[in-house]
């Protein structure tokens, strides 16, 4: 079973039992954080594929750790005005725990 889910301006997969790296989330490592924007909802036997726009669904994930990602360098530069400006730069990511997919509750 999994589940495409948006979150921060990306679309990321999430499998139960796996570890995912998101972008920064402002919690604590060991806080359970849900997921609610679920576009996409594969079951185990492959029988059943629920598309919308988000479904009633929710991806419960335990945070893990926060960390940085690898370096990118950022180069600028202007031909003929003797101008160049090097930068690097890391983003901050959250990997994260995926428990469980399950349907959201409406009641």
């Amino acid at each position: 079973m999994y589940a495409i889910v948006e979150y921060g301006g990306k679309q990321y997969i999430m499998r139960p039992g796996r570890l995912v790296r998101l972008e920064k989330i402002d919690q604590a490592p060991g806080t359970v954080v849900e997921f609610t924007n679920v576009y996409l909802v594969r079951t185990e036997d492959h029988t059943a594929v629920a598309v919308g726009q988000p479904l009633n669904y929710v991806v419960r994930a335990t945070v893990r750790r926060h960390e940085r990602a690898k370096k990118l360098i950022v180069f600028k530069k202007r031909r003929k005005e003797q101008y160049k400006k090097k930068q690097g730069h890391r983003q901050w990511m959250t990997v994260v725990y995926v428990e469980a997919i399950q349907p959201r509750d409406t009641g």
